[in-house]
């Protein structure tokens, strides 16, 4: 479970090197997209279930997410901070159930420490920067 939850780290720690290494006035949009992707990844997991409670049950979750990074990038990063910071919740009550037999045991450990890594590396920013609508102007 340690080793799961450093690769998690270690994977959002070079998702925050590559987003640093572009223009700033992106970083929001490129966390954005990842907490879509990271949401979705669950969809693709979901169809090898071939229950379609499940792949609607991701879906739910693909646009909740989606709702959430919009608000990101339109309004404020807490918003994706606070998106990141509540992914796990969604690994651990909806996609770590025990009849969820479609993501592979290791995966949501990893995803528990990208998506709270993640999520401190954007609150970080935002109270570094002291800007609560946006990263740069």
């Amino acid at each position: 479970m340690l080793a799961e939850l450093a690769i998690g780290i270690t994977l959002a720690g070079l998702t925050v090197l590559v987003a640093q290494a572009l223009p700033p006035e992106i970083h929001h949009k490129i966390y954005a997209v990842a907490l879509i992707l990271a949401a979705s990844i669950y969809v693709g997991f979901s169809f090898s279930s071939q229950h379609n409670t499940w792949i609607f049950t991701e879906t739910i979750g693909v646009i909740i997410f989606s709702v959430i990074a919009f608000l990101g990038v339109k309004f404020s990063p807490w918003f994706l901070a606070m998106g990141w910071l509540t992914h796990p919740a969604w690994d651990l009550f909806i996609d770590n159930h025990k009849l969820n037999i479609f993501v592979p045991h290791w995966y949501p450990t990893v995803c528990i420490g990208y998506d709270i890594m993640i999520a401190l590396c954007i609150a970080w920013k935002c109270i570094k920067t002291k800007e609560n609508s946006h990263f740069s102007h």
